[in-house]
């Protein structure tokens, strides 16, 4: 079992066709270059870092993405580290339509896993 998120140099990070190194292939957002700075720098960056000491994003395993089930993790990261996107749109999974989209989202999966948890522990008691 994984226990959430193996992305941020875990066990799993990405490195863009420009170099740019992203926590995730799904989290377009950098700090470092690999063309410009080992990999052991990068992984010690502000950007792993702050990933790292976030994981798990959430105590319940079936909520362990930064962007879609717990999306002001991502945003934390991205602020604390002073990440900026990989590509023109990248940021909207932070705010505006999409953010909010997202929060919804993540709210609405954390009641449905919330409810399956509940059910799950009544048919261990019954």
């Amino acid at each position: 079992m994984t226990q959430g998120c193996i992305a941020g140099g875990r066990r799993y990070f990405h490195v863009t066709a420009s170099g740019a190194v992203e926590p995730c292939a799904f989290v377009h957002f950098s700090t470092h270059n690999i063309n410009e700075h080992s990999l052991e720098e990068i992984l010690r960056s502000p950007l792993f870092a702050a990933f790292q000491r976030r994981q798990p994003f959430c105590g319940d395993h079936l909520l362990p993405c930064p962007i879609i089930d717990v999306p002001s993790a991502l945003r934390d990261i991205v602020a604390e580290s002073g990440a900026t996107p990989t590509h023109d749109l990248a940021d909207d999974v932070l705010k505006g339509e999409v953010g909010e989209q997202l929060d919804r989202r993540a709210a609405a999966w954390a009641a449905a896993t919330a409810e399956v948890r509940s059910r799950q522990a009544w048919k261990t008691v019954s």
